[in-house]
């Protein structure tokens, strides 16, 4: 089982949760958003167990094997870069 983590809950992340949902041997397991009710509600739309809002709390938890990150543009690449020195795929 793949545990992955969504960052960042707008728009396009609805439609990432509900094709990662999808696929076999995929588990959505945590999601993050600066704004934390969104990333609260994000999380109770799609049944994930844990939310932040901050992509920094979440390294240390270790549940995660990839993350699917859907900032704004400006985001990607410190989120990505962060993820990358976690271990995340």
């Amino acid at each position: 089982m793949i545990r992955l983590g969504i960052i960042g809950t707008g728009g396009m992340a609805n439609d990432h949760a509900r094709r990662f949902r999808k696929i076999k041997g995929v588990s959505l397991a945590a999601c993050c958003d600066i704004d934390g009710d969104r990333a609260k509600a994000f999380a109770a739309t799609y049944g994930i167990p844990r939310w932040y809002d901050d992509h920094r709390k979440r390294r240390g938890d270790g549940g995660l094997d990839a993350g699917s990150v859907v900032t704004v543009d400006s985001a990607h690449a410190p989120v990505s870069l962060a993820a990358i020195e976690h271990g995340l795929a």
